[in-house]
């Protein structure tokens, strides 16, 4: 999975799609508003959230791809932190 969306100035009234370039389907949108932030709905509107600037906005969607991505991608045999119990 591969999100994608347009640059924009968050100054101004956006509504900017974010698109899946995987599938070529649109996933979700930005809505920007001076006043009000950068609104960001994904997955019908299963990871939501207001930031403040285009990075965190990209960061906040960069994000949101690499949790799905990893949710999504085949045993790589990492355990992550959890111990094993070795008998002995």
């Amino acid at each position: 999975m591969n999100l994608k969306f347009k640059v924009f100035d968050g100054r101004s009234d956006n509504d900017i799609d974010v698109i899946n370039e995987a599938t070529n389907e649109i996933v979700g949108y930005i809505k920007t508003r001076p006043r009000s932030g950068i609104r960001i709905s994904l997955f019908d509107q299963k990871y939501q959230g207001v930031v403040s600037s285009y990075e965190e906005c990209f960061g906040f969607i960069s994000g949101v791809q690499s949790v799905l991505n990893r949710l999504v991608s085949v045993n790589d045999g990492r355990q992550g932190t959890r111990k094993q119990i070795v008998s002995g």
